[in-house]
């Protein structure tokens, strides 16, 4: 995703929208309070997601040539972004702190097209109490549908490649869905075998279908759970397969995407 292409529109990052026009953060359908000078730097930081951007580099962005305390501002706007995010300094999910050099937004990216408003459980397993009530109301009645059948059958799609999508990413990354998904198979739900009538599986409940595209020596791999029937989008999310801070990626994203596909976590 390019600078110019982001700034035009939405940046999305697991189940977050940030509108980078209005600096309006968005989680589900549930606006989140952020104030301009904190909404700024995460603007900046997910413009450059995976970059290291300075404290002198975000100084300007929030403060420009106004008289104030940098370093204390500095970091009570970044407190803030965390607070919003549901995010922690010990163990960041989005902001990462790089000591006495700046910050690195470690979460993939991606322009965000449509709104994911995800029936979130496990998604908002590390959010603040206030968006977990606000979320499972929008999801409710989602979830209800998978409640009546105790077993949805799943399917898992070839993974589509985009523009640069390496080929042998894309195998390893559908396989271990596959095998991931099927070691669950049995509880939270079906998988279907691979293949079905003409190639397809024109009897499962969902599918999970996903895409590999690389730009700039990256890889964004964007995943969206589906209902078969009416190709409702009940879960998106976007990942970064190469990502140097996350032990084993792709298996880090096989796990998390079966967990998504069990209905109590969607």
């Amino acid at each position: 995703m390019s600078k110019d292409e982001a700034q035009s529109g939405r940046i999305a990052f697991e189940g977050f929208v940030l509108d980078t026009r209005s600096l309006e953060l968005w989680l589900g359908e549930e606006r989140v309070p952020l104030a301009p000078k904190p909404a700024r730097i995460l603007r900046e930081l997910t413009l450059r997601a995976g970059e290291l951007v300075t404290r002198e580099e975000l100084y300007e962005v929030g403060w420009g040539d106004t008289v104030v305390t940098l370093d204390v501002s500095l970091n009570t706007a970044v407190r803030e972004i965390r607070r919003a995010l549901g995010d922690r300094a010990d163990a960041p999910l989005f902001v990462q702190t790089v000591p006495r050099r700046g910050y690195r937004f470690v979460a993939a990216v991606v322009a965000a097209e449509r709104w994911y408003a995800p029936a979130a459980r496990a998604v908002t397993s590390a959010l603040p109490r206030r968006w977990t009530g606000a979320l499972a109301s929008a999801a409710a009645a989602i979830v209800l549908a998978f409640l009546v059948s105790p077993e949805p059958t799943v399917a898992v799609e070839p993974v589509f490649l985009g523009f640069n999508g390496d080929p042998a990413t894309g195998q390893v990354l559908e396989a271990r869905m596959r095998a991931e998904m099927a070691s669950r198979s049995g509880g939270d739900y079906a998988l279907l075998a691979e293949g079905g009538a003409g190639g397809r599986w024109d009897t499962a409940d969902f599918l999970v279908r996903s895409r590999l595209q690389g730009s700039g020596g990256s890889s964004w791999f964007t995943v969206e759970i589906v209902r078969a029937e009416s190709g409702e989008v009940v879960w998106g999310g976007a990942f970064n397969p190469d990502c140097p801070s996350v032990e084993d990626p792709t298996g880090f994203i096989a796990r998390y995407v079966a967990a998504k596909a069990a209905p109590r976590n969607r």
